[in-house]
């Protein structure tokens, strides 16, 4: 054998090996490296990331590493998968960490930052069991919304000035905000440009780090017109509208499209050290999830940046969730909606169809495909004008209509005052709520959302 055929032979050897080991459980913790993801090449790490998770799944290794560095996932080559995710918008997701049906998993970023570009959801766990994730931010390349400077007002409208952080173009005197890729050719339709459609504005202070004085949403989901002015320069054309020169004005997300962190189906997630400067949605939503604690979650914006918007929706969210639900040590600032949200979800009754069976249709479009009744899952039932619960009622068998009904037969006959109209609800199971030693501050909406009749306690 040749020196060079000999040197082939030995890295093979040590790929072999370092996978091997690596595989091993409690033998070795598995390396990104291995799969040939390195920090700081600016390469694509979704494929090493997939064949690092298949590793973990199939032989039952307990910790993946990202050795300290910058990471960055685009969308092309990921997986992707259909999520009716709570008090989000729904769709067939690109996803980089996809994590179901994982136990006793711990991903380590050491300190990482991970980058994504493009609509690509950053986590997803579904139906694990004991997953921690610690010592990592996310970050996108480019935000779901946008933010100008308000530079005058007159009788049109509002004078702005972007930043090249938010690229965008304007066509037919219409706003078109955009990464910044090629655009379709007028004689092709491909593009390598992806929109970043809005839905809203809103000013913002930029000293304070919150929402304007009095300021007030204006609703533009149609499309806005405006005037380029050179420059970066464009004069929105909404009569009347007002801003104080200085102030920042941001184009709100159309959707909650791309949310941070998503809990489903899951037992016992602990998110240990890791912030979130940016997302397409919630910063963490848990749905139909027990046992959840967040120990110094960060949801802010990129330091230096000179954003006043984090997340575009809640820094957490809890849905029909379990358990023990802790939050320690957190800093939720700069979100566009509610620090935390604790709620469950009443479905109405479209149809009683006999004195067992019930037509049960789930209202809000955000709330599609939210399975919360299960056989065996006990209901109570409430009025509908009134929210008076007035019986309960056990599911016997459940039959899914589509995302909207479910079709249900319960245990034993139904309170005959019972009718269309009236709701249903998971009845018990409620959550332990601690939070404590947590910072809320300069977001759009509210603090905490206590919407849970468990135990809660919330100090310091």
């Amino acid at each position: 054998m040749n020196v060079k055929n000999l040197t082939v032979w030995i890295r093979a050897m040590v790929g072999a090996l370092t996978l091997f080991f690596g595989g091993l459980g409690n033998a070795a913790d598995v390396s990104i490296t291995a799969f040939g993801g390195h920090p700081d090449d600016g390469s694509d790490t979704v494929l090493a990331l997939r064949q690092a998770l298949a590793q973990c799944q199939r032989v039952g290794s307990h910790k993946l590493i990202f050795p300290k560095g910058r990471y960055d996932f685009w969308p092309d080559k990921a997986v992707d998968r259909y999520y009716f995710i709570s008090n989000n918008d729904e769709g067939l997701k690109r996803i980089a960490f996809l994590l179901r049906g994982m136990k006793n998993l711990e991903i380590d970023g050491q300190g990482s930052t991970f980058i994504f570009h493009g609509f690509l959801d950053p986590f997803i766990i579904d139906g694990s069991t004991n997953v921690t994730m610690k010592n990592f931010s996310i970050d996108f390349i480019r935000t779901f919304d946008s933010e100008a400077k308000i530079l005058a007002e007159n009788p049109d409208g509002l004078d702005v000035e972007f930043s090249k952080a938010y690229p965008y173009r304007v066509d037919n005197h219409i706003l078109v905000f955009t990464d910044g890729g090629d655009k379709p050719q007028e004689t092709s339709t491909k593009s390598r440009e992806v929109l970043y459609p809005f839905g809203d504005l809103l000013e913002f202070d930029p000293i304070k780090r919150e929402t304007a004085f009095m300021a007030q949403d204006y609703w533009c989901a149609n499309g806005l017109s405006v005037k380029e002015l050179g420059g970066r320069k464009v004069r929105l054309l909404i009569p009347g509208l007002k801003g104080t020169p200085g102030n920042i004005i941001v184009f709100g997300a159309k959707e909650r499209a791309v949310p941070g962190i998503v809990i489903t189906g899951s037992e016992n997630t602990l998110l240990d050290h890791v912030t979130i400067y940016h997302c397409g949605g919630m910063g963490v939503i848990a749905q139909r999830s027990r046992d959840i604690n967040l120990q110094y979650v960060c949801v802010t914006p990129t330091p230096g940046s000179g954003r006043v918007v984090s997340v575009t929706a809640d820094a957490t969210h809890f849905v029909n969730c379990h358990g023990k639900i802790e939050m320690g040590h957190c800093l939720f600032e700069c979100q566009k909606d509610d620090a935390s949200n604790l709620h469950g979800i009443y479905a109405r009754i479209a149809s009683r169809i006999d004195d067992e069976t019930i037509l049960v249709q789930l209202v809000h479009p955000q709330q599609f495909g939210f399975d919360f009744i299960h056989p065996g899952t006990q209901l109570e039932l409430v009025h509908g004008p009134s929210m008076e619960t007035f019986g309960k009622a056990k599911a016997k068998s459940v039959e899914r209509i589509n995302k909207e009904y479910t079709r249900v037969v319960c245990e034993q006959p139904l309170p005959p005052e019972l009718k269309a109209g009236d709701v249903v609800a998971e009845a018990g199971d409620y959550p332990e709520v601690y939070i404590h030693d947590c910072t809320l501050r300069g977001n759009r909406a509210r603090g905490l959302l206590l919407n849970n009749r468990g135990k809660m306690l919330v100090e310091n």
